[in-house]
């Protein structure tokens, strides 16, 4: 009979001692994986550090898998986490109040990991504040942005809790959410709004609730924002205006605009009924009202995606392909045009002068490659300001009902400049 070696056992010696086959696992060592039916591997589960359990006072709580090179996702607002929902995990959590979290592991090519789930009480904090936030998804690189500036700048108190939910651009999950956390009760929601209306009876449950609101980014229909404290954010219509002006002085100084010949200009809307598009679009109204042979000849909304910025551009240039100018309300969908516009053997950024909003760093690169022309900045690092507003709220002091960011505006004059430092 063939003697054990190491971790290697014969087929016969384990047959003629009936050794299992979880035996033979524990006699072979500790495991990071397993396989399932198909043989396919299995992502070991999350654990987490420290163990669930009762505190004394506010924790950092690290998640960790044994497979290597695998993601981590967790949720906090009672969700279940897969592969693509929730947010991915990047640093230990600051856990200042009573909370389960819930985390899954994945890995291209694997099998995912069963949930995990720890649940965190801590005692004796007297002045935690446990805040919900509610983001409408992940379109883009700038959300992605605005969603880590927010989480990172709560997670850095401790004196915090931030609920994290993800819409994935639905309203009706939004609003749900919302009830999730005035049911809780979470002591303040923060929520930037899918679309304007729709929100105004869940907002008066969280008023009557006694829980403050402050929006971010984009805000409620004008009739509903008495029922909220703030909102933090850009000027949106602004932004337009500065699209438009910006445009003015760049065709004439180019030759393209001698003040009576058609200047052709197609737009790329954002989501309907949002406030970016609705500010957006009438700032740029503004402007151009002074140059009365600018023409909008097509509009539609874009989504503000990529993917749909690509498609919607290409039947714009199939409806017309005299085309000089396109006016997009997000650099997202001014970068899927751009590849329509390659796609129809045209120039963009000569052929046609593009102009889009947020100067996420692609964008800029854009410019810096000459196949895009300008992007009105609009911050999405809005975390640290939300803190401070929040803190404010806690500490009992008022806060401006309308606080806004600082930006600028990007084109072939400083866009290289801005590169090393963007951190979006």
């Amino acid at each position: 009979m063939e003697t054990l070696r190491g971790k290697i056992i014969s087929k016969a010696f384990v047959i003629a001692l009936g050794i299992s086959a979880a035996a033979l696992v524990m006699l072979g060592g500790c495991a990071n994986t397993s396989g399932d039916d198909s043989g396919q591997k299995t992502v070991a589960a999350p654990s987490f550090s420290p163990a669930s359990g009762s505190y004394d006072s506010a924790q950092k709580v690290s998640i960790a898998t044994a497979t290597e090179a695998a993601s981590i996702r967790y949720t906090n607002d009672g969700t279940e986490p897969t592969d693509s929902y929730g947010t991915l995990y990047s640093e230990p959590l600051s856990v200042g109040a009573t909370e389960t979290i819930k985390a899954i592991a994945y890995r291209s090519g694997w099998t995912s990991s069963i949930v995990s789930s720890s649940t965190f009480t801590i005692a004796g904090v007297t002045n935690n504040w446990v805040v919900g936030f509610s983001q409408i998804g992940s379109e883009s690189d700038w959300r992605d942005a605005d969603t880590r500036s927010i989480q990172n700048a709560f997670n850095a108190d401790t004196s915090f809790t931030l609920l994290y939910s993800d819409a994935q651009q639905k309203q009706e999950n939004q609003i749900a959410a919302l009830r999730s956390f005035i049911a809780r009760p979470v002591d303040c929601i923060i929520f930037t709004a899918i679309v304007e209306a729709g929100f105004g009876t869940v907002l008066q449950e969280a008023k009557t609730a006694g829980i403050p609101v402050i929006m971010v980014d984009r805000d409620v229909q004008s009739s509903d924002q008495s029922l909220r404290k703030a909102i933090i954010g850009s000027n949106f219509e602004k932004e337009g205006e500065k699209a438009a002006t910006w445009l003015a002085s760049y065709l004439t100084t180019k030759g393209i605009d001698d003040g009576s010949t058609t200047v052709n200009i197609v737009e790329l809307q954002g989501t309907a009924g949002s406030a970016p598009t609705i500010d957006r679009k009438a700032g740029f109204a503004t402007i151009m009202a002074a140059h009365s042979n600018w023409k909008i000849t097509q509009s539609e909304t874009g989504n503000f995606t990529s993917s749909d910025g690509k498609t919607v551009m290409a039947k714009f240039l199939a409806n017309d392909r005299a085309i000089q100018v396109l006016y997009a309300h997000n650099d997202g969908m001014a970068l899927g045009a751009i590849q329509a516009i390659k796609d129809a053997g045209l120039k963009p950024g000569t052929d046609i002068t593009i102009i889009g909003v947020d100067s996420i760093k692609t964008a800029l690169q854009a410019i810096v490659a000459g196949e895009m022309n300008c992007s009105v900045e609009c911050s999405p690092l809005i975390g640290p300001q939300a803190v401070t507003a929040v803190t404010a709220l806690r500490n009992g002091t008022s806060i401006s009902t309308r606080i806004w960011t600082n930006e600028g505006i990007f084109d072939a004059t400083n866009a290289a400049a801005a590169l090393p430092t963007r951190e979006y």
